[in-house]
């Protein structure tokens, strides 16, 4: 299925809309340093790799298993991309990275291919590095829609769930953070407006029914932020 992921799921995408996504989100997550060391693990067409280039990140690089997916990020002319396994990939690079990136990975892998790719990519880390995840928010009520619109999705998350795998594998500290539409014109801007106003019902529905005021994270996805 991954060998023909492009032809049978993913379709050709726009980069432009993943490129205010990560400028927006994960960019600010960041090592300061511009010569960092990055990977972007399963990164499918390029785009986050593309968009880490135009935010001045030269060494940013991208791992993927699919080739039809590396083929595309090398067609919409990302070079930096290779097709390989990420986990024999971090292997080879031990102690040497300043950030791993996962966008929409972790949710392909088993519990235990969970654990081992924490492992692997807190090794591959320096100190102080950073892993920076995008995963389905099964704690959202629209969770299903991306839970379950992909054949090849295996494990579910919650912030909480996500705060336990980091400290088993040996993060020093992790924070998760909630998504939703990223303005960047009038029509996505009076999204983001409307969101918020349904993810302030959502939220406050959750505070009654479980009497936690604090930590709600109710969008379809959220972003983790562990560090080495």
């Amino acid at each position: 299925m991954y060998r023909s992921y492009t032809t049978t799921h993913a379709g050709v995408q726009d980069g432009r809309v993943e490129g205010y996504a990560v400028r927006k989100r994960i960019v600010p997550m960041l090592p300061r340093d511009l010569g960092a060391q990055i990977v972007d693990i399963g990164c499918g067409q390029g785009n986050t790799v593309r968009a880490l280039h135009e935010a001045g990140y030269a060494n940013a690089c991208g791992v993927d298993i699919s080739p039809e997916q590396v083929a595309r990020a090398h067609a919409m002319g990302v070079r930096n991309v290779i097709c390989q396994d990420f986990t024999s990939y971090l292997a080879e690079r031990a102690g040497r990275l300043d950030a791993v990136l996962a966008t929409d990975v972790l949710e392909h892998c088993t519990k235990l291919e969970v654990l081992e790719l924490f492992g692997a990519v807190r090794e591959a880390l320096r100190p102080g590095g950073v892993f920076i995840a995008r995963i389905p928010n099964g704690a959202s009520p629209f969770v299903g829609r991306i839970q379950f619109g992909d054949f090849t999705h295996e494990t579910s998350f919650t912030s909480r769930s996500l705060g336990q795998i980091s400290k088993v594998t040996g993060f020093a500290e992790s924070t998760c953070v909630d998504t939703g539409p990223v303005p960047h014109g009038l029509l996505s801007g009076v999204r983001f407006l409307l969101w918020k106003l349904v993810a302030l019902g959502l939220k406050a529905a959750l505070v009654v029914e479980t009497g936690e005021p604090r930590g709600h994270l109710v969008g379809q996805t959220v972003i983790l932020r562990a560090v080495r």
